[in-house]
Protein backbone atom coordinates (compact mmCIF):
# COMPACT_ATOMS: atom_id res chain seq x y z
CA UNK A 1 0.00 0.00 0.00
CA UNK A 2 1.13 3.23 -1.09
CA UNK A 3 0.93 6.11 1.39
CA UNK A 4 -0.07 9.36 0.20
CA UNK A 5 0.46 13.06 1.73
CA UNK A 6 -2.87 14.65 1.84
CA UNK A 7 -3.15 18.64 0.99
CA UNK A 8 -5.16 20.47 4.00
CA UNK A 9 -6.25 23.06 2.10
CA UNK A 10 -9.25 20.70 0.49
CA UNK A 11 -12.41 18.76 2.06
CA UNK A 12 -12.92 15.59 0.45
CA UNK A 13 -16.52 15.15 -0.84
CA UNK A 14 -17.58 13.11 2.24
CA UNK A 15 -17.34 15.55 4.22
CA UNK A 16 -14.24 14.60 6.25
CA UNK A 17 -11.10 16.93 6.69
CA UNK A 18 -7.69 16.13 5.06
CA UNK A 19 -4.96 15.88 6.69
CA UNK A 20 -1.45 17.05 5.89
CA UNK A 21 1.09 15.77 8.56
CA UNK A 22 0.05 12.28 9.72
CA UNK A 23 1.00 9.29 11.55
CA UNK A 24 -0.83 6.48 9.63
CA UNK A 25 -1.31 3.32 11.07
CA UNK A 26 -1.36 0.77 8.34
CA UNK A 27 -1.84 -3.38 8.08
CA UNK A 28 0.94 -5.38 7.39
CA UNK A 29 -0.50 -8.28 6.07
CA UNK A 30 -1.70 -10.58 8.71
CA UNK A 31 1.54 -10.10 10.28
CA UNK A 32 1.33 -7.25 12.63
CA UNK A 33 0.89 -3.34 12.12
CA UNK A 34 3.46 -0.33 11.00
CA UNK A 35 3.12 2.96 12.19
CA UNK A 36 4.45 5.85 9.83
CA UNK A 37 4.81 9.57 10.07
CA UNK A 38 3.94 10.74 6.50
CA UNK A 39 6.98 12.98 6.14
CA UNK A 40 9.07 10.25 7.09
CA UNK A 41 11.16 7.77 4.90
CA UNK A 42 11.50 4.96 7.29
CA UNK A 43 8.98 3.73 9.90
CA UNK A 44 8.31 4.79 13.46
CA UNK A 45 7.69 1.22 14.41
CA UNK A 46 5.82 -2.34 13.85
CA UNK A 47 3.83 -4.02 16.29
CA UNK A 48 2.08 -6.97 16.67
CA UNK A 49 -1.39 -5.50 18.02
CA UNK A 50 -3.68 -2.62 16.18
CA UNK A 51 -3.92 -1.16 19.51
CA UNK A 52 -0.54 -0.85 20.67
CA UNK A 53 0.20 0.85 17.09
CA UNK A 54 -2.65 3.30 17.76
CA UNK A 55 -1.03 3.82 21.29
CA UNK A 56 2.20 4.30 19.37
CA UNK A 57 1.03 7.12 16.80
CA UNK A 58 -0.98 9.09 19.06
CA UNK A 59 1.90 9.92 21.63
CA UNK A 60 4.12 10.94 18.20
CA UNK A 61 0.92 12.84 16.94
CA UNK A 62 0.02 14.72 19.85
CA UNK A 63 3.80 15.43 20.50
CA UNK A 64 3.99 17.09 16.91
CA UNK A 65 0.44 18.63 16.89
CA UNK A 66 -0.03 16.07 13.80
CA UNK A 67 -3.22 13.93 13.43
CA UNK A 68 -3.23 10.48 13.29
CA UNK A 69 -4.58 7.97 10.60
CA UNK A 70 -6.10 4.56 11.32
CA UNK A 71 -6.18 2.05 7.87
CA UNK A 72 -8.48 -0.53 8.04
CA UNK A 73 -6.81 -4.47 7.25
CA UNK A 74 -8.59 -3.79 3.56
CA UNK A 75 -6.65 -0.87 3.13
CA UNK A 76 -9.67 1.43 3.74
CA UNK A 77 -9.77 4.45 6.60
CA UNK A 78 -11.11 3.35 9.50
CA UNK A 79 -10.82 6.49 11.72
CA UNK A 80 -9.38 10.13 11.46
CA UNK A 81 -8.08 11.57 15.21
CA UNK A 82 -6.57 15.40 14.36
CA UNK A 83 -4.03 16.98 17.50
CA UNK A 84 -3.14 20.18 15.62
CA UNK A 85 -3.59 22.62 18.46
Amino acid sequence: MSIKTISTSKTRKNGTAAINAAEYVIPLGGTGWMVKGSQAKKFTAITSTKREAIQIARSVAKRKGWAIVVFAKDGSIQQQISYAE
